[in-house]
């Protein structure tokens, strides 16, 4: 079995979290419940470096922002955020640093995982706990990004005016569906919210 020109390992063929994260195009790497990365795809390998299980993830993707308005260290920030992270992915911003010195912005899609059935995983002191992908957002993504906010603040204007007025007001889709309407509506209509 080959990916382009280049064998998989064994890991690869037998780990189910490995051979899924090693087909993916974006950089993904597995972390165990310290933060440790213990697997790193291809991609991860190209921008990151070949190092694994010495290096924390946090060496590599920084929350600035978020170390900015709180004044955390980026390492008690990842603590943080592998902690708050249960059942649901979550998706945040960060600045990514690539083994050749270079940054860029990125998004990291990161989720938990409960355990992995194959007997590589389960022979680790430290399981492997966390999958993280990790997205250069690219100008192309940072113009859809500002477009979708422009678009949610029109509707969010658009709903508070609904709201505030003293009319009855509904809105519509193109399929003549009704989306939302105002208090007024319900008032006079008797409809409910929901």
């Amino acid at each position: 079995m080959t990916r382009g020109n280049q064998q998989l390992s064994p890991a690869e063929k037998t780990c189910p979290l490995v051979a899924s994260l090693s087909a993916t195009l974006d950089s993904g790497v597995l972390l165990n419940s310290e933060g440790c990365v213990v697997y790193k795809n291809t991609v991860a390998k190209k921008i990151f470096g070949t190092e694994v299980d010495k290096e924390n993830i946090s060496s590599f993707v920084v929350f600035q922002e978020a170390a900015r308005e709180t004044g955390m260290d980026n390492g008690v920030l990842w603590k943080a955020v592998l902690n708050d992270l249960e059942e649901n992915p979550k998706q945040l911003d960060a600045k990514a640093h690539a083994s050749d010195k270079s940054s860029f912005p990125a998004v990291i899609s990161l989720t938990k995982i409960e355990s992995c059935p194959c007997q590589e995983c389960s022979a680790r002191t430290l399981p492997i706990t966390y999958c993280a992908c990790i997205r250069e957002v690219d100008d192309h993504m940072q113009r859809y990004i500002r477009l979708l906010e422009k678009e949610n603040k029109r509707l969010q204007t658009a709903k508070f005016a609904m709201e505030a007025s003293f009319d009855a007001f509904f809105s519509i889709n193109k399929r003549g569906i009704i989306q939302s309407v105002n208090e007024a509506a319900v008032d006079v209509f008797g409809w409910s919210r929901e």
